[in-house]
């Protein structure tokens, strides 16, 4: 009677240690160092749904706000200070295609994003109309993957469709740690589930341009998202130091 009155208590346990282990944590600061420098990114979210609603940006002595908009909790719109970004999404809630407007309504850009049968973010391509011009393709970005990560991207810098060559590529490695950054206008470089622990860029002729590259180690929190990250260039030297703060719940 003792044993089998012992065993739920440590069941209890078992499901509270559990849940502390699954805790989400969401970031609330960034502080990137470089050159005894540092740059500060704040975020905010909304208390009820923890979505992000605001990026406030520290850069030197200057700001800089996106600001965030929802529809039934899926994003339809971010303004970074001057472009408002109105986003379209298909059935399954995945972007679908960009709009950037200017204050007076104007919108010479557009951007549509295209998936495989896997969900996966294949091409990003970016549309510009000229004044008094048609519209045409500015530029595209292919990307490849190793399952659920995508560890090749290629980025071609012109309106030729058919080009085979591209302007860059780069190459991604990555760490186990959780990824707490999103930032839909710098997607799909910060939607990424892990974090970067190695990218490789080379330029259109294949060479290497080494002040680009960079690993990335880091000591993280018991729920797997990194607290510090030390970045070097690929000669060991430093590059950059990243530091996070979070609100786990």
């Amino acid at each position: 009677m003792k044993y089998s009155c012992s065993l739920p208590a440590f069941m209890l346990l078992c499901w509270l240690q559990q849940g502390v282990l699954a805790q989400t944590c969401y970031l609330q600061e960034k502080v990137i160092t470089r050159f005894e420098k540092s740059d500060t990114t704040y975020f905010v979210y909304d208390n009820k749904t923890n979505l992000l609603t605001e990026n406030r940006y520290k850069v030197f002595d200057n700001y800089y706000t996106e600001t965030y908009r929802y529809y039934e909790g899926t994003l339809s719109s971010v303004f970074d200070g001057m472009f408002t970004h109105s986003y379209f999404t298909d059935k399954k809630g995945r972007a679908e295609g960009v709009i950037d407007a200017d204050d007076l309504g104007v919108s010479n850009f557009y951007q549509t994003f295209t998936y495989d049968t896997k969900g996966r973010l294949v091409k990003h391509t970016y549309f510009e109309t000229p004044f008094m011009e048609d519209t045409l393709v500015s530029s595209f970005t292919v990307f490849h993957y190793e399952g659920d990560k995508m560890v090749k991207m290629e980025e071609f810098a012109d309106h030729r469709e058919s080009d085979t060559q591209p302007t860059s590529t780069t190459l991604y490695e990555y760490s186990t740690l959780k990824n707490p950054e999103y930032n839909p206008l710098y997607f799909p470089a910060h939607t990424e589930k892990y974090v970067v622990s190695k990218l490789i860029y080379k330029e259109a002729d294949g060479v290497q341009y080494d002040d680009y590259c960079y690993t990335r180690e880091c000591t993280s929190n018991k729920e797997g998202y990194p607290l510090k990250c030390t970045l070097k260039y690929l000669d060991g030297t430093l590059k950059e130091v990243e530091d996070y703060t979070y609100t786990c719940k």
